[in-house]
């Protein structure tokens, strides 16, 4: 199946890269932009799934150990 999604993929950049430049510069911007969308949807999604909160980073703080050395735990 990934190499049927590749090739297809590869068939269809060969395809663009037969059109005009300006062609190319709209899709390399619908690309940045799809991107730039999905890059921040998924820096977003843990915040606001439900499953994240601060106690899931409270251990960071506070520790049980004991000092070793003169290191705190």
């Amino acid at each position: 199946m990934v190499m049927i999604i590749g090739i297809i993929l590869l068939v269809l950049y060969f395809l663009m890269s037969l059109q005009d430049v300006q062609f190319m510069v709209k899709v390399q911007a619908v690309m940045l932009f799809g991107n730039i969308g999905a890059a921040v949807v998924t820096g977003l999604l843990p915040f606001f799934s439900g499953h994240w909160s601060f106690s899931n980073i409270a251990p960071i703080f506070h520790t049980n150990l004991s000092s070793s050395l003169g290191i705190p735990g």
